[in-house]
């Protein structure tokens, strides 16, 4: 079964690196076009009907290949909020996949049920990051950010009083998994936004570096402790309210700043040669 089972997991991860391409350009406009045929050929464009140049207007093309660095993105302010919302709204999710089994069996004693829902929970983990990207492009990544981490604190409180019963376990962890899925596809967006996209593999890659280191030594710590399962969850909890206030900031400061990248963009097309 265990052959089998990493047989999979590796023509999943083939797959995967195929399926890694470059994105297509975009395609070039008419003038782009006009205006590269007659630098090449020596000639300057000659055009009646010349246009005012605006320095502040980016081609399509220059458009998706800009972006920081990942030592830029160290010295904006910015990253460090970007790096505690990632690990204060996702923490929350990673403690109860690992615990919902140990802290449920005070209640429920059928390992054949939370192998269920376990199953039934990585379903929704995986399915749900589609959804959360489809709602990211209809209002926006920051906008869809903050409605997944307002609704996981919501949810973690109700877990600590569902695991009565199965069928309310079953509910809430299933919930529970759907939106902390979520944040594996919003974040990388979320960087990309702020950062541009030529980097954002790297830039995300050192973002989760910081939450997955944290997340093992704060699983370790709890792991090893002799506190209780019901004041470790009001803990995590704690840790996603704080999530939820890191994401307002966030998103209140990249409206402010798209505001202003929009007015100084305003002023530039008054500058011409």
């Amino acid at each position: 079964m265990y052959r089998v089972l990493g047989a999979c997991y590796l023509a999943i991860g083939l797959t995967g690196c195929i399926l890694q391409v470059q994105p297509p350009l975009p395609p070039f406009t008419n003038s782009e076009s006009e205006t590269l045929l007659s630098v090449a050929s020596g000639n300057s464009p000659q055009n009646n009907n010349t246009k005012k140049v605006s320095f502040s207007e980016p081609s399509p093309t220059e458009k998706i290949l800009t972006g920081k660095t990942s030592r830029e993105m160290f010295l904006d302010p910015l990253c460090y909020v970007l790096m505690p919302a990632l690990f204060c709204t996702a923490v929350g999710g990673m403690y109860m996949s690992a615990t919902y089994k140990s802290f449920g069996e005070e209640h429920l004693k059928s390992d054949v049920f939370f192998a269920s829902v376990g199953s039934a929970g990585a379903i929704f983990n995986g399915g749900c990051r589609v959804l959360w990207g489809m709602l990211a492009d209809r209002i926006g990544v920051f906008e869809a950010l903050m409605v997944n981490a307002t609704i996981f604190p919501i949810l973690f409180f109700i877990y600590n009083f569902a695991v009565a019963y199965e069928w309310s376990t079953m509910l809430i962890v299933c919930l529970m998994f759907r939106v902390y899925g979520g944040n594996y596809a919003l974040y990388p967006t979320a960087t990309a936004k702020l950062y541009g996209p030529l980097y954002a593999g790297s830039n995300y890659g050192n973002i989760f570096t910081l939450y997955g280191a944290l997340t093992a030594v704060i699983m370790y710590v709890l792991g090893t402790s002799s506190i209780e399962y019901l004041s470790i969850n009001y803990l995590i909890l704690g840790c996603n309210l704080c999530g939820t206030g890191l994401v307002f900031v966030l998103r209140r400061v990249y409206k402010k700043r798209v505001e202003a990248e929009k007015r100084e963009d305003w002023d530039g097309k008054n500058q011409t040669y």
